[in-house]
């Protein structure tokens, strides 16, 4: 009976233990939050983190590799400036894997640099695809968009470490809600989804600006 009552209170502490990491990694911007999905990107990275911490410096490199890789296909269809920051981003990525495979990166926060500065790239250009479908009254694709760009700069943010401020977390979480209600065609007011639009925009300049797309 006693042991029954102990294994009780121990999964009880276990559980409330896990809740209260869980709910701390919510609450700030470190990779071990869960990364929003858009695309394989995030997949690459996590990995390629895991490599790096595990002094796994060749697979490290093949999978900085792949993602520069699913940049340089991206900035296929990019246009202006966005296609000029994928382009720059995949660049980048290339350049660290290449250090990472000479080891000679000894840092973990240059990965997440280049990882966050790579989602920042994307989540521009989700923005500015999203903005040319409404703008053609394309809703579904609108709303498709608009989601992916707050995927990417969830992740963005994330990657760049520190706590994610409120506003930043809100502007998220309304774009993802505009867009998956217009994605379902679900009736959402001009509004809402200009308000959602500004709202990712101001938060991809605001933290591009933090971490420059180009390295000086």
């Amino acid at each position: 009976m006693h042991a029954c009552k102990r294994l009780t209170v121990f999964i009880v502490v276990a559980l409330f233990s896990l809740a209260w990491v869980q709910a701390g990694a919510a609450e700030t911007g470190t990779p071990g939050k869960s990364i929003s999905s858009g695309s394989g990107l995030h997949k690459e990275f996590h990995k390629a983190r895991m490599s790096f911490l595990k002094k796994d410096f060749h697979h490290a490199a093949s999978e900085i590799r792949s993602a520069a890789a699913f940049l340089e296909k991206e900035e296929t269809r990019a246009t202006g400036e966005s296609k000029r920051d994928l382009a720059e981003s995949a660049q980048d990525l290339r350049t660290l894997a290449e250090r990472v495979g000479k080891k000679t990166v000894k840092s973990e926060s240059e990965l997440n640099e280049s990882f966050a500065r790579a989602e920042y790239a994307l989540a521009r250009q989700y923005h500015i695809e999203a903005s040319e479908s409404w703008a053609k009254k394309e809703t579904s694709k609108t709303g498709v968009r608009l989601k992916a760009a707050a995927g990417h700069l969830d992740n963005a943010l994330v990657w760049a470490g520190g706590r994610i401020e409120e506003k930043s977390n809100k502007a998220i979480r309304d774009a993802k809600d505009v867009g998956e209600k217009m994605e379902k065609g679900v009736d959402v007011a001009a509004s809402d989804v200009d308000k959602a639009l500004d709202a990712v925009k101001k938060e991809i300049d605001e933290g591009a600006r933090k971490i420059p797309l180009i390295r000086g």
